[in-house]
């Protein structure tokens, strides 16, 4: 029960930090973190998409260095191919630094 409730407020800060992140792009429409098997589900809608895109992120993690909250991602799945492989070149096992405020928050609930 606990750790259902420290998940659903995880994903609505990073959900909230994503956004930021993207705000030219588009926005999380739905984000679900689960922390038991490491995998964050997101549905976006983007800028000139007709249909969302999904990704599923595994073996994810939160760094923590120098002040700062980082994500990392070890694998990422999307229902577009070619999102996919971006991913894998710019995304895959680097850290995304979480905007301060938002990363305040969710350094707080883990």
């Amino acid at each position: 029960m606990i750790l259902r409730l420290k998940d659903q407020a995880l994903s609505r800060a990073l959900t909230l930090a994503v956004n930021a992140k993207i705000s030219s792009y588009g926005r999380v429409t739905k984000l679900r973190l689960d922390s038991s098997s490491r995998i964050i589900e997101a549905e976006l809608d983007l800028e000139g998409e007709v249909m969302p895109l999904r990704l599923t992120l595994r073996d994810y993690r939160f760094v923590h260095r120098g002040g700062k909250l980082y994500l990392s991602i070890g694998k990422i799945e999307s229902s577009r191919r070619w999102i996919e492989s971006l991913a894998d070149d710019y995304l895959r096992n680097r850290e995304v630094e979480l905007p301060e405020r938002y990363g305040k928050l969710t350094e707080k609930l883990l």
